[in-house]
């Protein structure tokens, strides 16, 4: 009851004072906006500056699956997949089997713009 009379109190100020919280409520959407973007822009820098640097190590499964691929080659780092694609030929990959398993999850990665595969 308490916390229905304090909402009414509320809006009946909001009501009464419009000019004062409709300002409000712009400038809490202007700096909601701003925060935003800045966000945006650390964000797009951070992956910049990843793609720019060393690849990190890759961690490679005891054994490749579809989870493992679907799970980790869509982000991986551009530097990670010749790595990856040398992995599978010294575990015994043939270049047509590294075609059919990792190809499609490399078409996802956003990172990886070579064409070229194993």
């Amino acid at each position: 009851m308490i916390a229905f009379i304090t909402i009414a109190c509320l809006i009946a100020l909001i009501v009464k004072f419009w000019y004062i919280a409709l300002s409000v409520a712009i400038a809490v959407g202007l700096a909601a906006v701003l925060v935003r973007r800045r966000s945006a822009r650390q964000a797009r820098e951070r992956e910049r500056r990843w793609l720019a640097g060393p690849p990190p190590p890759l961690a490679l499964p005891g054994r490749f699956t579809e989870n493992w691929f679907g799970s980790h080659v869509p982000s991986m780092h551009p530097g990670q997949v010749p790595d990856l694609f040398e992995a599978l030929r010294e575990r015994g990959w043939t270049p047509e089997r590294i075609e059919k398993r990792v190809t499609p999850y490399l078409k996802r990665n956003p990172y990886y713009s070579d064409g070229a595969t194993a």
